[in-house]
Formats: structure tokens, C-alpha cells, sequence
């Protein structure tokens, strides 16, 4: 089923040669390095004080002083905190930014942390309902939406050779999403 693994791995599977990839912090960038690097693509990140926020900002800087085709992959929070970045009335046709959007902050339940961690995920996860059309709309960027597997192969396409700015949305589970990369850890681990 479509989750933020499943996404990942075909996006870097899919990405044209020649792509300058952000990766934004929190699971975007623990995401990609469980998948092969791909040599015919460049990868960034950066970390900023709350680890989340310039990550848009940084890929729409890279993308003003290029030609190469410049994809972010972030998260719906990163996307939300840093989407001021977009207010750029000079965005270069060769801006792509794909949103994993599983509805606010899931790192915690993926990564390991303490037992009395489980009692606090109120305080570090941010359930968000931020209409992500509207938002991109808002900017001036066409939208576009995929929420199974099938979208997602037949959106990506048209959406990566848009000669125009534009943000994939790919809405998945936290659930799924979790047992996903869980099993997956558990899988490398045997």
C-alpha cells in the first residue's frame, strides 16, 4: 500500500537524471538512505535550529541559481513551517516539492525512544488539517494529488515535466506508515 516508504523509494527511483534532491529532516532524509544512492542525481539537507525549518527556503535558493531540475521531499509540518518560502514571486520552472502529508509529525512513533517517550506524544506530535491545495494555490503553484499507489505513478509523471513550479501532495497513513518502517528496521536487522 502507499506510505511514506513506499513513496520515497519511487520517487528516487523515478527522479530525472541530473536532479539536485533535498531532503528535508525529520523522516524525509531517514527515509531516502535506506534506499541506493543513485549517482546520477545530487542529494542535500540541511538542519536548521528546530531541525525542520529552512528546508523549503534552501531548495527554492538552489533552485533560482540553476537549470537542473531541484526536488524537495519534505514533510507536511516542514512544508507548513517553511511554506513562506514560496511567497518568491521569481520561482524557476525547475522547482518541484513533494509533501509526504500523514497529518502532523510521526517521528516519534518511528524512531526509538524511552518508554515514558509514549506518554508524551501529545506534546511532540502536531496533528495539522492545513488544506494543502488551497495553501499551494494560494502561492501561485499548481497542485497536485495522490492518495494510493496508482495516483502516485500516474501524477508523478506529469508533475515532474511540468515546466511551471508545483507541489505533489501524497497523502498516507501514520499507521501504515508506521508499521512500514518498523518492519522494515526489524527486516534489516535479522
Amino acid at each position: 500500500p502507499l506510505c511514506d516508504l513506499t513513496a520515497v523509494h519511487y520517487l528516487l527511483k523515478h527522479l530525472p537524471s541530473g536532479t539536485r534532491l533535498h531532503l528535508a529532516n525529520s523522516m524525509p532524509v531517514r527515509y531516502a538512505q535506506l534506499f541506493p544512492v543513485r549517482d546520477d542525481i545530487m542529494y542535500f539537507s540541511n538542519r536548521g535550529t528546530s531541525g525542520i525549518d529552512g528546508c523549503t527556503s534552501t531548495c527554492v535558493g538552489m533552485a533560482t541559481v540553476c537549470d537542473e531540475p531541484v526536488v524537495l521531499i519534505t514533510g507536511d509540518l516542514a512544508f507548513l513551517y517553511d511554506s513562506n518560502a514560496l511567497w518568491n514571486p521569481s520561482l524557476k520552472p525547475n522547482l518541484k516539492i513533494v509533501v509526504l502529508n500523514n497529518g502532523g509529525g510521526n517521528i516519534f512513533q518511528m524512531i526509538d525512544t524511552s518508554p515514558e517517550a509514549e506518554n508524551l506524544l501529545s506534546f511532540f506530535t502536531t496533528p495539522q488539517s492545513v488544506n494543502l491545495k488551497s495553501l499551494t494555490e494560494a502561492y501561485g503553484l499548481q497542485h497536485f494529488y495522490a492518495g494510493s499507489f496508482q495516483q502516485l505513478t500516474e501524477q508523478f509523471e506529469t508533475f515532474k515535466k511540468l515546466p511551471a513550479p508545483a507541489v505533489l501532495e501524497i497523502k498516507t497513513d501514520p499507521e501504515i506508515n508506521e508499521q512500514a518502517y518498523k518492519q522494515l528496521l526489524k527486516n534489516i536487522k535479522l
